[in-house]
């Protein structure tokens, strides 16, 4: 199978510009041709962004599926990790990690993709290392449960080189960028793309200001087993 994917921290959509602008943040999906784009810090019907379920109307206006992970719940105020999908969402569950200063989430979206099923893990770890140092290990444990080809992207907060990345990479392999670039505007390269054995990718950065962080689309193959 083959596929482009996404992993784009919207910051609710809010710009370098201070504007929150959700139209910017679908056409930078749109131009990318991603097929499925894994999304951080999603409003749903929050004040700051205007009352709106902000996967909801990516959705419609991008003509994808979606699925969505509450890390933050308060009433029908949420906040938490998107996913959009050209291809059949066929099951989607969600887990919970605590962090210091807001809950964190792991989002998990079993597709069909070609007549066959992909896995695709959402994550945002905590920005502390101390609060990382709780989430890995239950973030590997959720990933135990992962079955055939999988993708595993979002904001891991960290470098591909910091300690606490490497029980992941034990087990997943990241997808390297083309070009080295930082994914955070005034930051480093925090934001991951990570495959099982079986998919062969690349990866590329686009710069854009709809966002304090930039996205990071992969093109992927996955091969038969066997």
């Amino acid at each position: 199978m083959h596929l482009k994917i996404m992993t784009f921290n919207i910051h609710r959509a809010e710009g370098m510009d201070g504007r929150t602008d959700l139209g910017r943040i679908a056409e930078v999906i749109r131009r990318s041709g991603a097929d499925v784009a894994a999304l951080q810090e999603v409003d749903r019907y929050q004040p700051r962004s205007g009352w709106k379920d902000q996967i909801k109307l990516l959705a419609r206006e991008l003509g994808m599926q979606s699925a969505f992970a509450p890390s933050l719940n308060l009433r029908f105020l949420q906040y938490g990790n998107g996913l959009l999908s050209r291809f059949p969402i066929l099951e989607q569950s969600f887990s919970f990690m605590p962090g210091l200063t807001e809950r964190r989430s792991v989002l998990k979206v079993r597709l069909s993709v070609e007549g066959r099923e992909l896995t695709v893990v959402n994550t945002h770890l905590g920005v502390a290392e101390r609060e990382r140092r709780k989430q890995v290990p239950l973030l590997m444990r959720s990933l135990e449960e992962v079955k055939g080809p999988a993708v595993l992207l979002g904001d891991f907060n960290m470098g591909a080189g910091n300690r606490l990345m490497k029980p992941i990479e034990e087990h997943w392999a990241k997808v390297h960028l083309q070009r080295q670039m930082k994914t955070l505007v005034y930051g480093g390269e925090i934001d991951h793309v990570l495959v099982t054995p079986g998919i062969t990718a690349k990866a590329w950065v686009t710069e854009t200001d709809a966002s304090d962080h930039y996205p990071v689309t992969a093109e992927m193959v996955v091969h038969r087993q066997g």
